[in-house]
């Protein structure tokens, strides 16, 4: 999802749940914790989580490349960031 940069600055007056909040995103154990937190966030903290934890990051950028590579139906957001990424890389 790409926000406006006013919708961005409005997602801070959103409330984050207490499984939110407790998430340890720098923990080791991050992705074991995320899968069994997963359905108990909404879908701002679960990008939000994504952001914020490297191990799922990693996790769903490999998920993104197999997909691609795999010639699955790639969306048009999908095809900028893949262009994007080989004019920058």
């Amino acid at each position: 999802m790409i926000l406006t940069p006013d919708q961005l600055a409005a997602i801070q007056w959103i409330c984050l749940s207490h499984n939110f909040l407790n998430f340890d995103k720098r923990s080791n154990k991050s992705k074991m914790k995320f899968e069994q937190i997963k359905g108990k966030l909404n879908y701002l903290e679960t990008q939000f989580s994504i952001m914020e934890c490297e191990d799922l990051q990693e996790q769903y950028i490999q998920k993104f490349f197999e997909k691609q590579q795999q010639n699955k139906q790639l969306s048009e957001i999908d095809q900028r960031i893949i262009s994007s990424i080989r004019k920058n890389g």
